[in-house]
């Protein structure tokens, strides 16, 4: 309690005379008086029956103590010095405010208390009389106080006067303790001054305890300080604490109650089975011992068949049995001496006997041999493989032939036979065994002797073709020439080599057409033959026409004997490649038997070995179209060259021996194809 001091008494001293002297307003904690208007009336004070007063006081209260001049009613001596006593000689001066005042005058409210009613009587009250004294009554220091007097119900002040509580002339109403939540609990005009975490002020950079980050100091929900990152903060970073050397949760603890077999993280532990020792720690999946197979100091070993936990895992002697009875237990274990279970360790498949580290590897996409790997040669990562033929039974590693192999891949064997080489037609004038039947070069070949040979119509001259007329002995050095029509294989070769260039493609033509590889090469230039004869055959080419006549005659001339036999002793008789039988389906690929054209060597040999002189084909010459008789090998240039043989659709005609067809050099006809000689 608050004793008033002289400087107060002064103050109320000249505010009751200013009261009882002035028409003009004069303002007194809520009220003033002689107004007019509101505009006479300093704010917050409003004019109201004539007088200047706070609309917040209570005017029930000012009516009863002022009169209607405008005076305070009824002032006493003994109102005056029990609200504003001198100051004791002991006493240190008090702050006089202007609730001072208030307390001072609005004692004489319209009922008045205890010590009111005793200043009304003519005769003062033991209370007056006391405030005359140098040492002021409880009632008067009381009355003098912000706060009204404990002993009366009835004072004007603006709030109940209670110890708990003050209200200042602001209206605010003190705690008396500064609380950190956004308001001004002990009514100085500031808001949550002084308030700090860990001595940071608020809104200043804070770091969060444990997990929770940088933030900033604000006011927690419970009155006080904290940073925003902390738990129960604006920018709450903790999380459920787990078992990881952090404080997660953020309430300063590390790894709080995570323990194991009852002991707490940091404290001694026992680990399993054969693991000793050690202290908790924090493992893959929450506390564990630091000697476990998830500690960091694991003393985990193979497991032993021994009658001990050697991994320390929880289980004894496991894979110890030998379930299939291969000799090898399951799994990755040290099998000691005298151990009767098992040999040995590293079966990965205890229920298949034939899985084990002893057995083969098989393509079937399971690891066999248990080195962990499939399909795989024994004791590397290269995959297995199985060797390949698809040539005839006896050719393999015969000549050029040879197996080829296949790879195993996810259980299965490539289609393909990789690096396979099957027999194929003997190319001629190679010197190797294309067909590996032992021999170079056999059979390719039919060897014409030098010679005189009868060239042209050797019958009446008036059914001969012009162009076959006259007759002549042609004049032949020795040649050889391939037995057979060049298949698409033979012609293939050369093209893979990068010498030929591929045939045409389309209507009956053979390239590329799956089944016709030992058909004909057909739909190739005169110029493509030429040049494939030159590689197959080392310098060999195409026949002359007179060659090619004189192959298919088979036959020399003797150079006695009058004409019409032009020199030659013997008439030639033969009129066909096969003899001087009419052309039929049995023998030559011709008059369209077929249609189309078949294998070569298909049809009965003719002169001395020689296959499909007539039909199948027809047959690139070298030799350019020229008049007879002429010196073989004739004309070297030209528009076309001679053809002959005849082709799957030629007429009786067109397969006699003499025959003659004639085409340009870039002709590429599914009817053409060639033979070699050399």
């Amino acid at each position: 309690m608050r004793h008033p001091t002289w400087t107060t008494a002064l103050l109320l001293a000249t505010a009751l005379a200013l009261l009882a002297g002035c028409s003009s307003s004069v303002e007194l904690e809520g009220l003033v008086f002689s107004c007019a208007q509101d505009s006479e009336c300093e704010a917050p004070n409003r004019c109201i029956s004539g007088r200047c007063v706070d609309p917040s006081a209570d005017i029930a209260a000012l009516d009863a103590d002022v009169g209607s001049d405008g005076q305070l009613s009824d002032t006493t001596a003994s109102d005056t010095a029990d609200t504003s006593d001198e100051e004791d000689e002991h006493e240190e001066p008090d702050e006089t405010t202007a609730t001072d005042v208030v307390d001072a005058t609005a004692d004489a409210d319209a009922t008045p208390d205890a010590d009111a009613a005793a200043d009304a009587d003519a005769t003062p009250d033991a209370d007056a009389a006391a405030d005359a004294d140098a040492t002021p009554d409880a009632d008067a220091a009381a009355d003098a106080d912000t706060t009204a007097d404990a002993d009366t119900a009835a004072d004007a002040d603006t709030a109940a006067d209670t110890d708990a509580a003050e209200t200042n002339d602001t209206g605010c109403v003190s705690t008396g303790t500064e609380l950190c939540n956004g308001k001004d609990d002990d009514c100085d005009g500031e808001t949550d001054e002084g308030q700090s975490w860990l001595g940071t002020a608020l809104g200043q950079a804070c770091d969060g305890v444990g997990w929770c980050g940088i933030g900033k100091v604000e006011c927690g929900t419970d009155g006080s300080a904290i940073c925003s990152t902390n738990a129960g903060g604006s920018a709450d970073q903790s999380k459920v604490e787990t078992c990881n050397a952090q404080d997660d949760d953020c309430d300063g603890q590390t790894d709080e109650d995570f323990d194991y077999q009852g002991k707490l993280v940091g404290e001694v532990c026992d680990g399993i089975g054969e693991c000793g020792f050690g202290k908790v720690v924090c493992g893959l999946s929450g506390a564990t011992c630091s000697t476990n197979p998830d500690g960091g100091a694991s003393e985990a070993k193979v497991e032993s068949c021994n009658g001990k936990d050697d991994d320390c895992d929880g289980e004894t002697d496991e894979g110890c049995v030998d379930e299939d009875k291969d000799g090898y237990c399951a799994g990755s274990i040290v099998v000691e001496a005298g151990f009767s279970g098992c040999k040995a360790s590293g079966d990965c498949d205890d229920k298949v006997k034939d899985i084990s580290p002893e057995a083969d590897e098989a393509c079937d996409n399971i690891d066999n041999d248990c080195d962990g790997k499939t399909d795989n040669v024994n004791g590397t990562a290269d995959p297995l493989e199985q060797s390949c033929y698809g040539g005839a039974d006896g050719t393999a590693d015969k000549g050029e032939c040879k197996a080829g192999k296949q790879i195993c891949s996810a259980g299965g064997w490539s289609k393909t036979c990789i690096g396979e080489v099957v027999p194929v037609n003997e190319v001629c004038g190679n010197n190797k065994d294309d067909d590996c039947d032992g021999s170079n070069d056999e059979g390719c070949g039919i060897s014409f002797d030098g010679g005189k040979y009868p060239i042209g119509c050797m019958q009446p001259p008036e059914i001969c073709p012009s162009d076959q007329m006259p007759p002549f002995p042609g004049t032949i050095t020795g040649f050889i020439l391939d037995a057979k029509e060049i298949s698409v294989t033979d012609y293939k070769a050369c093209v893979d080599a990068g010498k030929c260039t591929a045939p045409q493609t389309g209507a009956q033509c053979n390239w590329g057409v799956t089944g016709r590889e030992q058909h004909p090469v057909n739909c190739v230039s005169q110029t493509d033959a030429r040049t494939y004869c030159g590689w197959a055959h080392l310098g060999g080419d195409l026949p002359t026409e007179q060659q090619w006549e004189a192959a298919a005659w088979g036959q020399s001339c003797k150079v006695s004997g009058p004409p019409p036999n032009t020199g030659c002793g013997v008439p030639k008789v033969a009129h066909y490649p096969w003899g001087d039988d009419a052309p039929a389906c049995n023998k030559a690929n011709a008059q369209s038997c077929k249609g189309d054209s078949v294998p070569v060597g298909a049809f009965p040999q003719g002169s001395k070995g020689l296959f499909d002189m007539g039909g199948n084909v027809a047959e690139w010459t070298r030799s350019y179209q020229a008049s007879y008789p002429y010196e073989d090998p004739g004309a070297t240039s030209g528009s076309t060259v001679v053809v002959r043989g005849g082709a799957w659709d030629a007429t009786k005609a067109q397969l006699e021996i003499n025959y003659r067809a004639y085409e340009t050099p870039s002709t590429t006809s599914p009817k053409i194809g060639f033979r070699c000689a050399w």
